[in-house]
C-alpha cells in the first residue's frame, strides 16, 4: 500500500503569513483587478493589471522573504553560538571561546538541524526572487537586438524543445506543474520521457523561458533565468527528490539510480542546435545597417 507524503510545512513569516498564502492573495487581486478593467474600460486598473507590474510585486515580495529569513539564519547562529558558549562550553558570558570551539557549536545536532531547516528556506525564496526577477529584466533591460540574427534561431530551438519536453511530461503524467512547490504523484512515472529524465517538467519549462529570452536578445533576463535554474536544482529538486523516496521506497531508489536527473535532454538539445547551426551558419549572414534618411548627411 502506497503511503502518502505531505509536502513539508512552509517556513512561516512575520505573524504566521506564509509565501504562499500572500501569492494566493496577489493572484487573486492581479486576475480581479484584469478581470474589472476589461469589463469597465478604466484606464487607472488597466495600468495596475499590466504583466509587469505583476511580476515587479511577486519579485518584490520574494525578496522580503528572502531577506527575512537572511537575518533569522543569522539570528539564530548568533543565538546558540550565546546559548553554548554559556551552556556546552561552561564559559562566562562575557567570554569569547576560540575558534576551533565555535566551529565545534556549528557541528552539534540541534544547531545543524535548524541552520540547515534557516538555510533550505532562505535558498527556497532566493529562488523564488531570482524567476520573478527574469521577467522584470524582460521589462526593466532592454533587449539587444543587434544580436538576434544570431541568437534567434539557436533560442527558437531551446524554446520549442523545452516546450515539446514539458507538454510531453504533462500529458504523460496527466498533471501540469510550472515550477511549483515538490508534490508527491499517485503513480510513479518511469516509461516514455521519465525513461530518460528525471524532472522533464521542470527542464522543459525553464528551456522554454530561457530559449525565448535569448531569442529575443534578451541577455539579462535569460542569464537571471539560468542563475534561477541552478537555485531550483539546489533546493527543490532534492526536496522532491526526498520525498519520492520516501512515498515509493525502493522502486523510486531503483529508477533513480539508472535514470539521470537531465543529461539526455541536455545532450539531446545540443545536438539539435549543433545541426542548425552547421545547416544555416547565422555567423555568415551579414548585418545590414539602414541608410541614414534622404537629406541627411550622416
Amino acid at each position: 500500500m502506497q503511503r502518502v507524503v505531505e509536502a513539508p510545512e512552509e517556513p512561516a513569516a512575520v505573524l504566521g503569513v506564509t509565501f504562499s498564502d500572500i501569492y494566493y492573495y496577489i493572484n487573486i487581486g492581479y486576475w480581479s483587478c484584469l478581470l474589472v478593467s476589461v469589463l469597465t474600460g478604466s484606464d487607472v486598473l488597466s495600468q495596475l493589471a499590466h504583466f509587469e507590474v505583476y511580476t515587479a510585486v511577486m519579485c518584490g515580495t520574494s525578496l522580503l522573504f528572502t531577506l527575512y529569513h537572511t537575518v533569522k539564519f543569522a539570528g539564530d547562529l548568533r543565538r546558540h553560538l550565546q546559548l553554548h558558549m554559556v551552556q556546552a562550553l561552561h564559559t562566562g558570558p562575557g567570554k569569547r571561546p576560540p575558534p576551533s570551539q565555535c566551529r565545534s557549536i556549528l557541528t552539534l545536532p540541534a544547531v545543524r538541524s535548524e541552520a540547515r531547516a534557516d538555510w533550505r528556506a532562505l535558498l527556497r525564496y532566493a529562488w523564488n526572487a531570482l524567476f520573478w526577477a527574469g521577467f522584470v529584466c524582460w521589462y526593466a533591460a532592454p533587449p539587444v537586438t543587434s544580436i538576434v540574427d544570431y541568437t534567434g534561431g539557436p533560442g527558437a530551438v531551446m524554446c520549442l524543445f523545452g516546450a515539446a519536453l514539458a507538454v510531453a511530461a504533462a500529458l504523460q503524467a496527466g498533471m501540469f506543474s510550472f515550477m511549483g512547490s515538490p508534490s508527491v504523484p499517485r503513480r510513479l512515472q518511469t516509461g516514455g520521457v521519465y525513461a530518460l529524465l528525471r524532472h522533464p517538467q521542470a527542464l522543459g519549462n525553464m528551456m522554454f523561458l530561457i530559449g525565448f529570452s535569448i531569442a529575443g536578445g534578451a541577455l539579462w533576463a535569460s542569464l537571471v533565468f539560468c542563475l534561477a535554474f541552478a537555485f531550483y536544482i539546489a533546493t527543490v529538486v532534492p526536496a522532491e527528490e526526498r520525498m519520492l523516496k520516501e512515498a515509493f521506497g525502493d522502486e523510486y531508489t531503483r529508477w533513480s539510480e539508472r535514470v539521470p536527473r537531465f543529461a539526455w535532454a541536455l545532450v539531446l538539445l545540443l545536438l539539435l542546435e549543433a545541426l542548425m547551426l552547421w545547416r544555416y551558419q547565422p555567423w555568415a549572414v551579414p548585418i545590414e545597417v539602414a541608410p541614414p534618411p534622404a537629406g541627411r548627411v550622416a
